[in-house]
């Protein structure tokens, strides 16, 4: 017999605890904080002083320098696109009386070979001849102040910034007589062209969209009954307010009751109230009065009607 025959039985309600999983319960586990030294935090914020200090000192005045030139720039444009859009001529300002002929004009891109002999005339209704006339002017246009004057100074100030691109990306805006004011001898072919300033204001589409239109005559074409003797531009305003590209350039005819069967006196024309896309140009032939009616359309072209008003 082994002496473990008398070793005493264990309970059986221990045996059966034992046999049951252990249950451990911890303590809940501590959040670590991230304490900072307050002597580091200072050390570091004295050393990023120093340093955009120095960082101002370099190159800080030049930033600054062009941000507050472009600002300038910018409010000087702005100012000047206003004026433009807003200008209007004097009520009854005379830009073109065939009445008074005192000049005559030389036929040349019209003529029918370049080896004919130059003539001229002073009027439609006038007599073509071989000796020209020149006694002043018939022709005056109008003075449409020096906003483009300006809005080329405030370009100026950007280095850059300073082109007006047309929509084709041809030809640019360049301080000129023929932009700035009353009239300019262009050159078109060996045609010389004199011009006078018709129709200067901001327009509006159908849409709402902001346009400055430009409606010069070209009296000496008018005078040899040339079909298009005016010439129409349309720039676009930008949402900041500055000029845009030149959206449309082109000579346009004028429809309806055009030309007049008499010496015509032309005025200069202003900006209809409503509708905000059209503007008028009233004229006299004879004892009659008429107007030319302008239209700017949604694809920045511009249409002239001209009706014969009623007595």
């Amino acid at each position: 017999m082994s002496p473990f025959d008398h070793a005493p039985p264990l309970p059986p309600a221990r045996c059966r605890a034992l046999s049951e999983p252990l249950i451990l319960n911890y303590a809940p586990r501590r959040e670590r904080t991230m304490r900072l030294n307050p002597l580091a935090i200072r050390i570091l914020m004295a050393f990023l002083s120093f340093t955009i200090l120095i960082a101002l000192q370099y190159v800080g005045w030049r930033a600054g320098g062009a941000f507050q030139v472009r600002w300038t720039a910018w409010r000087m444009e702005k100012a000047a696109v206003e004026k433009c859009l807003s200008f209007s001529p004097a009520p009854g300002q005379v830009v073109f009386d065939e009445e008074i002929p005192r000049r005559s004009v030389e036929l040349r891109y019209y003529k029918t070979h370049a080896s004919d002999p130059p003539v001229y005339r002073t009027g439609r209704f006038a007599s073509v001849t071989t000796q020209p006339v020149q006694e002043g002017d018939n022709w005056f246009g109008f003075h449409s102040g020096d906003c483009f004057g300006e809005i080329w100074t405030a370009r100026m100030m950007v280095p850059g910034t300073h082109r007006v691109k047309c929509g084709s990306g041809l030809r640019e805006l360049r301080y000129s007589p023929i932009v700035d004011g009353d009239r300019s001898a262009t050159i078109y072919g060996d045609y010389e062209s004199v011009r006078s300033r018709l129709f200067f204001h901001g327009l509006q589409t159908s849409s709402g969209t902001r346009r400055l239109v430009t409606l010069n005559f070209d009296p000496p074409a008018f005078i040899w009954n040339q079909p298009r003797p005016f010439n129409v531009a349309v720039w676009d305003i930008r949402g900041d307010g500055r000029l845009g590209e030149e959206l449309y350039n082109a000579p346009i005819a004028c429809t309806g009751t055009w030309p007049p069967p008499e010496p015509m006196r032309l005025m200069a024309g202003r900006a209809n109230a409503e509708p905000t896309c059209q503007f008028t140009i009233p004229y006299t032939f004879g004892a009659r009065n008429g107007q030319i009616e302008g239209y700017l359309r949604d694809d920045n072209t511009v249409i002239l009607i001209a009706r014969e008003m009623p007595q």
